[in-house]
């Protein structure tokens, strides 16, 4: 998400399909949303962008390309392809214990837990290093070292 600005649910919805590491972009045509769509039931849902704008090819920085194929890499040893197929779509480049791919809130949830380990562990050591704010998938933080 930070080397290539994509939206969360682009992230969420990521399979393997849209990703050229050859020439170096993802193709973004649609996003993950997992919704309610009862009183005790959620399901996936594959949803086209909010806009025209929005199906566009990401150029991939270096870093970003050598994380995805990191993260190939790691999901053919592990044996963690995603077995789920949501409307139409499969293989998902980010996945859960259960092989299901993640959901916004998952995302959400690992980034808060990245900040509460962070300003816990600082507290402990003491210093002068300032603890991160609150992160939102969807918001941008500038982070200050000096």
């Amino acid at each position: 998400m930070l080397e290539t600005a994509l939206r969360v649910g682009e992230v969420c919805g990521l399979t393997w399909d849209d990703v050229d590491l050859e020439h170096g972009f993802v193709n973004i045509t649609h996003q993950l949303q997992y919704n309610n769509v009862g009183k005790d039931a959620c399901q996936y849902q594959i949803l086209t962008p909010k806009s025209k704008s929005g199906v566009r090819n990401v150029p991939l920085s270096n870093a970003a390309r050598d994380a995805l194929m990191e993260q190939m890499k790691n999901q053919i040893e592990m044996d963690k392809k995603t077995e789920i197929e949501i409307d139409g779509y499969k293989d998902f480049v980010f996945s859960n214990r259960q092989n299901k791919p993640f959901i916004t809130q998952t995302i959400g949830r690992i980034l808060n837990r990245i900040v509460d380990d962070y300003n816990s562990d600082i507290k402990k050591f003491g210093g002068t290093i300032k603890p991160l704010p609150h992160i939102h998938p969807h918001g941008r933080v500038i982070i200050r070292t000096s």
